[in-house]
């Protein structure tokens, strides 16, 4: 894999764009972020891929009935894993009664 580290300037113009795109989003960002992570963006003359390329990339996966379909299925999928009697739920479960002797 090959290392890929941004400017404070792009990070912000990242940042920017999501929060412009106005979608609830979990952002993780890992200290070895790699290439090849998903969205073709475009930079602009100076090299940075602004918040206006990040925000019409968002509203165009938001319109894709494809993607749209298998994120509410997603969603759902981590809802019942976190709900009570889920995956998630038992495993932390598990995990605070193991810590506790």
């Amino acid at each position: 894999t090959s290392l890929v580290s941004i400017s404070q300037h792009q990070f912000d113009q990242i940042a920017l764009g999501l929060e412009l795109a106005g979608r609830p989003f979990l952002w993780v960002i890992k200290s070895d972020l790699t290439k090849g992570v998903g969205l073709p963006l475009k930079k602009d003359d100076n090299g940075i891929i602004t918040n206006h390329e990040i925000k019409g990339k968002i509203d165009e996966l938001f319109s894709d009935d494809d993607i749209r379909a298998n994120s509410l299925k997603l969603k759902n999928m981590a809802r019942e894993s976190v709900g009570k009697g889920g995956s998630s739920t038992k495993n932390l479960e598990y995990f605070i009664e193991q810590i506790k002797h």
